[in-house]
């Protein structure tokens, strides 16, 4: 089972500022949604994400939702409610979570043995 496309999860300030930012360094904005405080670029197969206020700080994301050329992938919500359980089931707490009944879960955050957290989010596009 695949954990999806990698990616950094940014907090920012701003989305509008950070996506000019970004496209001076290459990135293309695959989606902008700065009206939701949210953001998500592309150069080649890299993703990268910015979240206004959404986030307390920079993360590692996965996403099952697209493949690594943002087309769509049959099956991404039950491979999200999969992956859900897997850190749980090794001893691992999850941060923030969505359960696993009823509609899909929009995401989870668990933390790695370092600390640090991790995104995986069933948003699917990544145009």
């Amino acid at each position: 089972m695949r954990s999806g496309v990698f990616s950094m999860s940014r907090s920012v300030r701003g989305c509008a500022t950070s996506c000019a930012f970004s496209e001076t360094l290459g990135a293309e904005v695959a989606d902008d949604l700065s009206d939701k405080r949210r953001m998500f670029l592309r150069d080649g197969p890299t993703a990268l994400s910015g979240f206004g206020g959404l986030i307390e700080t920079d993360r590692l994301a996965f996403s099952p939702g697209p493949s690594q050329d943002a087309q769509p992938v049959g099956g991404a919500l039950e491979a999200l409610r999969a992956i859900m359980v897997r850190p749980q089931a090794a001893g691992h707490t999850r941060d923030q979570d969505c359960g696993t009944g009823g509609s899909a879960p929009a995401r989870f955050v668990t933390r790695g043995p370092d600390g640090n957290p991790i995104l995986t989010s069933g948003h699917i596009s990544m145009r």
